[in-house]
């Protein structure tokens, strides 16, 4: 929430990557009643299969569309709330209502996802997000290869046995915030070991990311 100050003051447009039943936002709709949020979710396709299989090949163990009728019911009294999109991050573009926003809230998603879907994710984050925008990412991660507590490097272990995959590494993600113009802020510390990063949009025009790409920090006349 302090990321956040000014409450029922702020205004803009929000989605939430992977907001699964919408629990989240039940706490944040009512905190910021002014900002329209979007909530969406990833839907596995529509075929019978084993919940191992789920798990292992998408990350979740889903309903398919009736898992937007779950997100819908829990968020339906909150008017500062649109229906849930379904949302593959892999799309591209972007789907519409996602692709001008304020502010992007991703939680507990990039351990269970390859790494494509974190370069896509910082990727249209940045195009997605308006000048000054925000992109707010929560989970667990390794920081300069070390785990944060033994519960996450058994929970890394887990995840790379049941999927080929688990927590991402910090630095990583400064680095792709940093290739398309998201600048980091200090990392905070949460509870059962996890990190709430902050990534902020900046103005930066063709001859920036040119000089970026280049290695170079300024233009010298």
């Amino acid at each position: 929430m302090e990321y956040l100050p000014g409450g029922e003051s702020l205004v803009g447009d929000a989605a939430e990557i992977s907001a699964g039943t919408g629990a989240l936002l039940e706490l944040l709709a009512p905190a910021f009643p002014n900002i329209t949020w979007t909530p969406t979710e990833y839907i596995p396709p529509q075929r019978v299969t084993s919940t191992d299989t789920q798990w292992a090949r998408w990350g979740k163990i889903g309903r398919g569309a009736q898992d937007l009728t779950t997100i819908d019911a829990h968020l339906s009294h909150f008017p500062n709330c649109e229906r849930a999109l379904a949302f593959d991050l892999r799309s591209d573009p972007w789907p519409a209502p996602l692709r001008s926003l304020d502010l992007i809230i991703c939680a507990n998603l990039l351990h269970i996802t390859p790494w494509i879907c974190a370069e896509r994710l910082f990727d249209g984050a940045s195009r997605a997000l308006r000048p000054g925008g925000q992109f707010i990412l929560y989970g667990a991660f390794t920081v300069d290869g070390e785990f944060i507590g033994d519960s996450n490097k058994a929970f890394d272990k887990f995840c790379r046995s049941t999927r080929g995959f688990g927590l991402k590494e910090l630095r990583d993600l400064e680095r792709l915030a940093a290739d398309v113009g998201l600048a980091c802020t200090t990392p905070r510390a949460m509870p059962a070991n996890n990190l709430l990063l902050r990534f902020v949009k900046a103005e930066r025009g063709p001859l920036q990311k040119m000089l970026s790409w280049a290695g170079v920090e300024e233009l010298v006349l």
